[in-house]
């Protein structure tokens, strides 16, 4: 098999177009649930009667079960496949976020943050796990610069939409903050199943690549995962005792 440069680049042009805009659209949905409190704030601490102390303690709470279940769910990610996993945390994460429309109470407000951050655990770390399995380790980071160019579509598209949920404020004799949970959860479950569908499981499934360039791209990418120092056989306890986990955690938590 004749290996040129030009067939390396239209394989990784085939794969970039296939995937990542698709894995865009998942991570704007999911910055958009994680972030839309800010907005629905203007009216929810009012209607709840929430001070700036119980607001920022919800808020907040998202990242304490994001980083305590963020490495139990990767384990998991790993062993049942990045396809399954990742549409699992997206139906889950988005039945909640529609659920944040029904709160009444702080305390209410503090457990649904709190579910919220350990359905979404998982995803944008399994989201680059599933990347590595496509991208040889030369053309990695520019699919990674591709999917966090989705982070900052979030704040350019998103705000401006729940600005506009807010306007529908007593339709339905609903508050417009509860309309906008419930519509921006709604993208996410349906989302989880288009991924069931759309996503291969790995370069074996990708009926739209070439058995040549099938054949190519697992060898490349075996052969880089043979290279690296360790695998994912090093189970929960080395994750937890490895202080560079520990790091990106806390990288995470300060975000």
């Amino acid at each position: 098999m004749n290996i040129t440069p030009a067939f390396k680049a239209e394989t990784i042009g085939l794969i970039t177009r296939r995937l990542i805009p698709f894995l865009m659209l998942l991570y704007l949905i999911a910055y958009l649930d994680r972030s839309n409190i800010s907005v629905a704030a203007l009216q929810m601490n009012a209607d709840l009667g929430l001070t700036s102390q119980m607001y920022g303690l919800g808020a907040g709470l998202f990242y304490v079960t994001y980083i305590i279940f963020e490495v139990p769910s990767n384990i998991v990610l790993a062993r049942v496949g990045a396809r399954r996993w990742i549409a699992r945390i997206m139906v889950t994460w988005g039945l909640i976020a529609c659920g944040m429309a029904f709160i009444q109470t702080a305390h209410q407000l503090y457990g649904m943050r709190l579910l919220l951050g350990a359905a979404e655990a998982g995803f944008t770390p399994g989201i680059i796990y599933y990347i590595s399995r496509w991208f040889p380790s030369s053309n990695r980071a520019r699919a990674m610069s591709f999917f966090y160019i989705a982070a900052a579509l979030a704040s350019v598209i998103g705000l401006p939409l729940s600005g506009a949920l807010l306007n529908m404020d007593g339709i339905l004799g609903y508050a417009g903050w509860r309309w906008l949970y419930f519509v921006e959860g709604v993208p996410a479950v349906l989302l989880g199943f288009v991924v069931l569908k759309y996503l291969p499981d790995g370069v074996g499934d990708a009926k739209w690549l070439s058995p040549a360039q099938g054949e190519w791209l697992s060898k490349t990418i075996a052969e880089e995962t043979a290279r690296a120092p360790g695998g994912h056989s090093a189970g929960w306890q080395r994750a937890f005792t490895d202080s560079r986990v520990w790091l990106l955690s806390l990288f995470w938590l300060l975000q």
